[in-house]
C-alpha cells in the first residue's frame, strides 16, 4: 500500500536522502551516516559490537526503505485522519522528550548498565541495542499496523541506557512510509529556530557554561551514560535533572533575561534559555562576559551543505560573515558540480542571491589553494590553511567577538596537518585575554571583570565548539606579533589558538586505539571520529607513563614541534634512527646540547628532497620527539651509502615509539646558505664599548664601518637610479630574499601589484617602465655575518677555539677568502643582555672539520659550553653573530660569567611543578588543554622587563653594574618562561622594582655610543647623501602620465563620438570606477598603505574591481562582440579588463594614480610591455608568475653593458671596451696586472 507522504516513489535521488540524513543530523545531533558497503562480513559484524553503530545503521537502513517506498501523491491531499495521526505522533514524540535525561546525564545510570552488560546471558549480543541486520530482518507490518513505526519515551521513566524501547500499543494504522517530501522529514517540522534554542542540543556541552545558541549540534563519541557523565563532569540528582530536562521545551515563566545554573563541582555556568526573540532584549541591560560568549560561531548554512567540500562551505560562511548576512534564509541547494566547484561560478551565485543584493564580496581564495582544497587539501610541501581571526566586538551589546574568516591559502604544512588531513585543524587568531594589547579596544566588560582571563579560557577550552558543520577542540595556543597600534611603536597582543575537528556529521566511528588510520590524511571524503586524548596521545605520547611525569606547561610546549611548519623529506626505518643514549659531556655540562649528526649519504638525499644544488653542512629540523640541528659526519666515508641518523637525550623532547611513518619522517625548518655580510645589533655596540680597553678606539671604529656602510648602501642606490637595468640589479641584489617561495617560484600580489615593495619596483621594470620618467615608479625605490652554531664532535678543536669556513668567497670591507683561521674573533647572540653574552675567541683551521661550511664549529671541551655563555643559547638552530674586524676584535676583552642569582628561590619567581598524571580530573585531557591555556595566556613581562633594562643602562651608560646585571639574569628567566613554568606576574614585577629597583639615573656625564652613532655619525652621512640623491632624482623630471596607457581608452573614446552604445559604456565604466576612487581616497586618509588594515581594505576593494563586468544590457546589443567574444575573456589580460584599466589611468592618472596602480597594475604593465618597440626581430616575451619569482639578473652582462653606455656617451668604442676589460661573475673588471 502506497504511503501519504511520497513524492516520486522509486523515482528519488539518493542525494535527497543523503539531504533527510543531513538535516536530521544538523537539527538533532544524531550523527546518522550511510553503512559502509565495503566492509566484509567479519568487520560488519565486529560493527555491531557498539550500541550506537547498530542503532545507526538500522536507523539508516529504516529511513532507507521508507523514502524509497513512497507513491508520488502529494502532500496536500492527505486524508484528515492520516493528518491526525501524524500530528497525534509528532505531538508524542515531543512529549517524550522530557525522558532522554536517562541517555545522557546519569553517571549512575551507566554504572547499573556497564554492570548488567558484564553479566549478560550467555550467547546475547555484547551490546544490548536489538539491531536487525538488514532490511529483510525488519519487522513487516500490514497496513494496518502502526505499533513500529516511531518510538517512545514515557515522560517520566527512566529506562536505562540500551534498553530496547517498546513499540506504542493500540494504535491507530496507516501505512509506515514516510518520504522525503519537505513535508515529512525536514526540519520544518521541528523547526530549527525554535528547536535550535533548547539547551539539550546547544552546541556546547554544560561543563564550560557558555552555551552558544548558534550552533546547536553537539557530538559524543561515547554511548553510555558513563561518557555523557564524563564530557559534561555533573554529578546530578535525578530529581535535578528531570527538573531540566521538563522545563526545556515549555516557555519559562521567569523573566527572559534571567540565568538558570546547573550545579557544577568546579563552578557555576550559566545556561542561558532564551530564545532568539528575548535574546535581544539582553543586550539592552548591562550583559556578562558568559553571556557575551554565546553566539560566537556562525550557524552553518542549511543542513543540506553538509555534503558540500569544505571549501565550499567556508566560502559561503566567508561571504555571509562579511557581508553580515544571516545564513538562516540562505536557501540555494548544493549539487556536486562545476558550477558549485568552480570559485568564480560560486562567488556570482553568491553575489546574485537576493541576501548578497548591494553587498561586496570579501577578497577570492588563491585559485591553486581553492583547488587543492576541493582534493585532499595538501601537495607535497604545502597544505591548505584554515585561519580566521576573533575580534573584539565594538557594540555594546551581541556576542564579545566578531568572526573574521581568511581567504584560503596554501603555506607550509605542519606534521598534524600531513598526518590527519589539513582540513581538521583551524588556526584563529584572538586579542590577548590578558588585558595586554591596546586598552582602547578592550571591551569595558572585560576591564570590569577581574575573572575575565578565566572565563574566556574556560569558554575557548572546556566546551566543544560547533563550526562549519564540525565539532572543534582547542588544543594548542602561542603568543604572536598583532598589528600595530595606532600613533605608537607597540603591537597589539594577539594569540593564535590551534582547533582540531573531532567530530562531524559524515564522519565514521571512531578507530580501533581512538587514533585514525593513517590513509586518512589524504582522503577528506574519509575521516573518523577522533578525540582531543587521541590527538594528544599521538602529538605527545601522554598515555606514556615517562611522559605524564613531565610538568604540564613543559608537556604542553611540546606541541609546537608538531606545528612547526616543515618540509618533510625522508622517511626512515626506526633501524636508521639511533637514539643515544646520552650526551656528550664534560665536566657534568651538556656540550651538544640540540645537535645530533646525520650520515653524508642521508644529507644528500635530504637535499635532493629539497631541490638544492648543494649539499648543506646541517640541517635544522624535527624528528618524532626530536627538534634541533644534525651535522654532516666528518668521519663517515662519502661514499658511503649507509642512511641514518642519531638523536641525543638533550634533542629528544617526549618519549617516541617511532611506529608512525610520520614520526619516522625527517622534517627540515631550515639549514644554512651562502654568508652575507650582516649589520651590527644594536644590543651589542654597548657591551663592545663596555668591554673595551680603549672605549674612545672603539667608538672610531664602529663609526668608521657605519659611514662606510652608508656610503655604500646609498651610494650603490643612486647609481642604480641612473637606469632600469642598474636599478633591477640593484632590487635582486637589496631585496627580500627568495627563500619563501623557493617551492613555486611565486611572489605574492597585493592587489593588482606585488606585495612587497622590491618585488613592486621590479615588476614594474620587467614592464618595460623606467623610474626616470615615470613618477610613481620613482616613489617605491626608497625604501658583520650571522651564523648556525655547532658542535665539534670529532673533539678536534680545545676550549676557546672554533672553526669556520665558507662555501663561497666572502667578500666585505677587504675581506675576500674562504676561511677564517689563526686570528682571534668575536661570537655573541641576540639577545645580549650580560657583558659576557660577547665573548672573544680563537678561530683555527682544522682539516677534519674543513668539509662543514657556512656553520661555526664550538668545541665540546671545557667547563661550559660556549654556546651556553652566550646568552644561554644551544645548539638547536641558535645563529651566532660573528666579527672578525681586527680593529674591533683586538679592542674586546671577554668578562666573565657573573654569579648566577636564583629568582626563584629569592621568591621572585615560582615554578609550576604540576605534573600531566597528577590531574585527577575525569577528562584530563579536557583539564590538561585548560590549565596550560590559562598558563600561557597569562600577561607576558620578557618586553617590558627588556626595554626597561635597555632604558636603565641608556640612562646610566652601563651595561654592567649592579642593577644592569640583576635585570639581565632575570631575563634570562622570562625568555623560556612559557616552557619552564615560570610564574611571574604585576605584583611580582613591583615587588622585585621596590626591593632591586635602581637609584635615579645620572642623565650628565659621558655621551651614550647609541647617541653618538645615530645623531653625530648616521645622521651627518644620510643627510649629505640624501641631498645628492635627491638632486640626481629630481632632475630626470618624472611624471605620472604615459600616453602608451590610455591609447586603448582614446580608441574607445572616439569610437563613443559616433555610437550612443559606446558612450553608454564609457558613462557606465567610469561612473564604477569613480565610486572606487572615492572610497580609496577615504581609505587612505584613514589607514595610509602601511597600516595592516589597508591591506585587507584594499584586497576588499580590488575584488569589487574585479567585479565590474560590461552590463547585460550591452552584452545583448552586439555591439561589443571584442569585449565578448575574447577568446581571453577570463583571462586577466581580457579585451574588458584592459579597457577598465586604460580608462582609470586616463582619468585618475593625476589624482589618484596609486589607486589606478593597486587596482589595474597587471593590467597596465601589459599594456606598456605589448606598446614596447626594439629594433630587428627582438619582440617582448611573456613570463608566467612562478617563472618570473626566480628570475636573476645577470650581473657581469649588467655591468658590461653599463660600462658600454657610459663609453659610448664619452664617443668611445663600445667594441674596444668589449676587447679591453673582462668581468667576473660578480660584475667585476678583472686586472690582469
Amino acid at each position: 500500500m502506497s504511503g501519504p507522504l511520497g513524492s516520486q516513489g522509486q523515482n528519488r535521488s539518493t542525494l535527497e536522502l543523503d539531504r533527510i540524513i543531513s538535516r536530521l543530523n544538523d537539527d538533532f545531533a544524531l550523527q546518522l551516516c550511510k553503512p559502509d558497503v565495503t566492509l566484509s562480513p567479519r568487520k560488519y559484524r565486529e560493527r555491531q559490537r557498539s550500541d550506537e553503530e547498530a542503532r545507526i545503521d538500522d536507523i539508516y537502513q529504516k529511513i532507507q526503505q521508507l523514502h524509497y517506498r513512497g507513491d508520488n501523491r502529494p502532500t496536500r491531499y492527505l486524508s484528515t485522519s492520516l493528518r491526525a495521526l501524524l500530528q497525534e505522533r509528532l505531538l508524542r514524540i515531543l512529549r517524550d522528550i522530557n525522558g532522554l535525561e536517562s541517555k545522557q546525564l546519569s553517571k549512575r545510570m551507566s554504572e547499573v548498565t556497564a554492570n548488567h552488560s558484564q553479566k549478560r546471558p550467555k550467547g546475547q549480543p555484547p551490546h544490548r541495542y536489538e539491531h536487525h541486520d538488514a532490511v529483510d530482518a525488519l519487522p513487516v507490518r500490514s497496513s494496518g499496523s502502526f505499533a513500529d513505526s516511531g518510538v517512545s519515551l514515557a515522560s517520566g521513566s527512566h529506562r536505562s541506557i540500551g534498553e530496547v524501547i517498546q513499540p506504542l500499543a493500540q494504535e491507530p494504522s496507516f501505512d509506515q512510509t514516510f518520504g522525503s517530501s519537505r513535508a515529512s522529514f525536514p526540519s520544518e517540522v521541528f523547526s530549527s529556530k525554535n528547536t535550535q534554542d533548547v539547551s539539550f542540543i546547544s552546541q556546547t556541552t554544560v561543563d564550560s557554561g557558555y552555551h552558544d545558541k548558534s550552533n546547536r549540534y553537539p557530538y559524543s563519541q561515547q554511548t553510555s551514560a558513563e561518557s555523557f557523565s564524563h564530557s559534561f563532569g555533573l554529578s546530578q540528582s535525578r530529581n535535578d535533572v528531570q527538573q531540566n530536562w521538563n522545563s526545556l521545551p515549555s516557555r519559562p515563566n521567569k523573566p527572559t533575561n534571567q540565568l538558570e545554573y546547573l550545579d557544577d563541582s568546579r563552578f557555576k555556568s550559566p545556561l542561558l534559555l532564551l530564545d532568539r526573540s528575548s535574546q535581544d532584549s539582553v543586550g539592552s541591560v548591562s550583559q556578562t562576559i558568559d553571556e557575551k560568549l554565546a553566539n560566537i560561531w556562525p550557524k552553518l548554512p542549511i543542513p543540506a551543505l553538509t555534503h558540500a567540500p569544505l571549501a565550499v562551505i567556508w566560502e559561503i560562511t566567508r561571504a555571509a560573515l562579511h557581508c553580515k548576512v544571516s545564513l538562516d534564509q540562505f536557501d540555494l541547494l548544493y549539487e556536486p558540480n562545476d558550477s558549485w566547484h568552480d570559485q568564480s561560478s560560486l562567488r556570482d551565485t553568491i553575489s546574485n542571491h537576493h541576501l548578497f543584493h548591494g553587498k561586496s564580496l570579501p577578497p577570492s581564495s588563491d585559485p591553486v589553494a581553492w583547488h587543492t582544497a576541493l582534493g585532499d587539501f595538501q601537495t607535497k610541501f604545502k597544505t591548505v590553511t584554515l585561519s580566521a581571526d576573533l575580534v573584539y566586538n565594538q557594540d555594546s551589546t551581541g556576542p564579545l567577538y566578531s568572526l573574521q574568516l581568511h581567504p584560503l591559502k596554501l603555506e607550509l604544512g605542519h606534521r598534524l596537518a600531513r598526518r590527519f588531513g589539513a582540513d581538521r585543524f583551524l588556526e584563529i587568531t584572538i586579542p590577548s585575554p590578558s588585558g595586554s594589547g591596546s586598552a582602547d579596544e578592550e571591551p569595558d566588560v572585560l576591564k570590569k571583570d577581574p575573572k575575565s582571563l578565566e572565563k574566556i579560557v574556560d569558554w575557548l577550552t572546556k566546551p566543544e565548539h560547533y563550526f562549519l558543520g564540525r565539532t572543534w577542540r582547542p588544543f594548542f595556543v602561542r603568543n604572536v606579533k598583532g598589528k600595530k597600534i595606532s600613533g605608537t611603536n607597540r603591537n597589539t597582543a594577539v594569540d593564535r589558538v590551534y582547533f582540531f575537528a573531532c567530530d562531524a556529521n559524515n564522519f565514521r566511528p571512531s578507530a580501533a586505539g581512538g587514533i585514525s588510520p593513517l590513509a586518512e590524511a589524504l582522503e577528506t571524503k574519509a575521516r573518523t571520529k577522533m578525540k582531543l586524548s587521541g590527538l594528544l596521545k599521538w602529538a605527545i605520547g601522554i598515555d606514556n607513563e615517562r611522559n605524564s611525569e613531565q610538568p604540564v606547561t613543559k608537556l604542553f610546549s611540546r606541541l609546537a614541534l608538531s606545528l612547526s611548519r616543515t618540509w618533510p623529506t625522508v622517511i626512515l626505518e626506526k633501524h636508521q634512527i639511533i637514539n643515544k643514549p646520552e650526551d656528550l659531556t664534560c665536566g657534568g655540562m651538556v656540550m651538544n646540547d640540540g645537535i645530533g649528526r646525520i650520515s653524508p649519504s642521508l644529507a644528500r638525499k635530504v637535499s635532493v628532497a629539497l631541490g638544492l644544488s648543494d649539499c648543506p653542512s646541517c640541517f635544522q629540523g624535527r624528528l618524532g620527539s626530536a627538534k634541533g640541528m644534525w651535522l654532516i659526519d666528518v668521519d663517515s666515508e662519502e661514499d658511503s651509502e649507509r642512511d641514518w641518523v642519531e638523536t641525543y637525550p638533550s634533542q629528544r623532547k617526549w618519549k617516541c615509539d617511532f611506529e608512525d611513518p610520520h614520526h619516522r619522517t625527517l622534517e627540515i625548518r631550515n639549514w644554512p646558505s651562502e654568508l652575507r655580510s650582516a649589520s651590527l645589533n644594536q644590543q651589542f655596540i654597548p657591551v663592545l664599548e663596555a668591554r673595551s680597553p680603549q672605549p674612545d678606539a672603539m667608538r672610531r671604529a664602529v663609526s668608521e664601518h657605519l659611514q662606510r656602510a652608508l656610503h655604500a648602501d646609498l651610494g650603490e642606490q643612486a647609481a642604480a637610479m641612473k637606469e632600469p637595468m642598474s636599478l633591477r640589479l640593484w632590487i635582486h641584489q637589496s631585496g627580500p630574499s627568495k627563500n619563501d617561495r623557493s617551492l613555486d617560484g611565486s611572489a605574492g600580489f597585493l592587489a593588482g601589484l606585488p606585495n612587497d615593495n622590491a618585488d613592486r619596483v621590479a615588476f614594474l621594470l620587467d614592464s618595460g617602465f623606467d623610474q626616470r620618467r615615470m613618477k610613481y615608479l620613482r616613489e617605491l625605490v626608497w625604501e658583520m655575518s650571522y651564523i648556525y652554531m655547532a658542535a665539534d664532535f670529532s673533539s678536534t678543536l680545545e676550549e676557546g677555539e672554533v672553526h669556520l669556513s665558507f662555501s663561497t668567497k666572502f667578500q666585505a670591507e677587504g675581506f675576500s677568502d674562504t676561511l677564517l683561521e689563526n686570528m682571534d674573533i668575536l661570537v655573541a647572540r641576540a639577545p645580549a643582555h650580560l657583558p659576557s653574552d660577547i665573548q672573544r675567541v680563537r678561530v683555527v683551521s682544522r682539516p677534519e672539520l674543513r668539509k662543514l661550511k657556512d656553520v661555526i664549529i664550538f668545541s665540546t671541551k671545557g667547563t661550559i659550553p660556549l654556546a651556553d655563555k652566550l646568552s644561554g643559547g644551544d645548539y638547536d638552530g641558535d645563529m651566532a653573530w660573528v666579527c672578525w674586524d681586527q680593529n674591533i676584535v683586538r679592542n674586546f676583552d671577554s668578562a666573565p660569567l657573573p654569579q648566577k642569582l636564583d629568582f626563584i628561590k629569592s621568591g621572585y619567581l615560582r615554578k609550576v611543578t604540576t605534573q600531566f598524571k597528577d590531574i585527577l580530573d575525569q577528562d584530563a585531557c579536557v583539564e590538561f588543554v585548560s590549565r596550560a591555556f590559562l598558563f600561557n595566556l597569562q600577561p607576558s613581562f620578557l618586553g617590558r622587563c627588556t626595554k626597561y633594562k635597555e632604558r636603565l643602562c641608556y640612562f646610566q651608560n652601563s651595561v654592567q653594574d649592579r642593577d644592569a646585571i640583576h635585570l639581565s639574569q632575570l631575563l634570562g628567566y622570562l625568555v623560556d618562561q612559557s616552557k619552564q613554568g615560570i610564574e611571574f606576574t604585576e605584583e611580582d614585577w613591583k615587588q622585585y622594582a621596590k626591593e632591586k629597583g635602581s637609584r635615579r639615573p645620572d642623565a650628565k656625564g659621558r655621551l651614550h655610543i647609541l647617541d653618538y652613532l645615530r645623531f653625530d655619525v648616521a645622521d651627518t652621512v644620510i643627510d649629505e647623501v640624501l641631498t645628492s640623491f635627491n638632486k640626481t632624482v629630481k632632475a630626470n623630471n618624472a611624471i605620472p602620465y604615459d600616453e602608451d596607457l590610455t591609447k586603448l581608452c582614446n580608441i574607445y573614446e572616439e569610437r563613443s563620438k559616433t555610437s550612443a552604445g559606446c558612450s553608454q559604456l564609457l558613462k557606465y565604466l567610469r561612473g564604477k570606477i569613480n565610486v572606487l576612487h572615492d572610497e580609496w581616497r577615504v581609505i587612505k586618509s584613514r589607514n595610509g598603505t602601511d597600516d595592516s588594515k589597508f591591506a585587507t581594505k584594499a584586497d576588499s576593494m580590488y575584488q569589487r574591481w574585479i567585479d565590474i563586468q560590461l552590463p547585460a544590457e550591452l552584452l545583448a546589443s552586439g555591439e561589443f562582440p571584442e569585449l565578448v567574444h575574447d577568446f581571453n575573456k577570463n583571462s586577466a589580460m581580457s579585451n574588458w579588463e584592459l579597457l577598465k584599466a586604460s580608462t582609470a589611468f586616463k582619468n585618475h592618472y593625476n589624482n589618484g594614480y596609486k589607486f589606478v596602480w593597486y587596482m589595474a597594475g597587471k593590467q597596465l604593465g601589459f599594456i606598456k610591455a605589448m606598446a614596447h618597440r626594439a629594433p630587428g626581430e627582438t619582440s617582448k616575451v611573456m613570463v608566467i608568475p612562478e617563472m618570473w619569482g626566480i628570475l636573476r639578473p645577470d650581473k657581469k652582462l649588467i655591468t658590461s653593458l653599463s660600462l658600454q653606455r657610459e663609453a659610448a656617451r664619452d664617443s668611445e668604442s663600445a667594441v674596444a671596451l668589449e676587447e679591453v676589460f673582462d668581468f667576473d661573475d660578480n660584475g667585476t673588471v678583472i686586472d690582469d696586472a
